[in-house]
């Protein structure tokens, strides 16, 4: 399967986050706010995971599906450096 564009923006992604980190601190944030203590979270279309790392702050469970292997991959990355539990699934699914 050929690369998307998602996949190929990947690794960049994050840096769109960090010269927007004002804003996405505060959607995060209120995000999180949102969530109530112990509560299920589908995100869809996670990208990196930055909401569903947000989320996992109050959240029993939060399952991140993304179109971009490489995206769930960094969000993957992203969780298990913050101590969070992640699950690993083959490669192509």
């Amino acid at each position: 399967m050929s690369a998307t564009f998602w996949d190929r923006w990947a690794r960049f992604y994050d840096l769109s986050h960090y010269t927007n980190r004002r804003v996405i601190t505060a959607a995060v944030r209120w995000v999180t706010e949102q969530i109530p203590a112990g509560a299920q979270v589908l995100d869809c279309a996670a990208g990196t995971g930055e909401f569903s790392l947000g989320a996992a702050a109050r959240a029993k469970t939060v399952l991140c599906t993304d179109l971009s292997l490489p995206m769930l991959e960094r969000a993957r990355k992203k969780a298990a450096k913050r101590g969070l539990p992640t699950w690993n699934l083959p490669s192509g699914t």
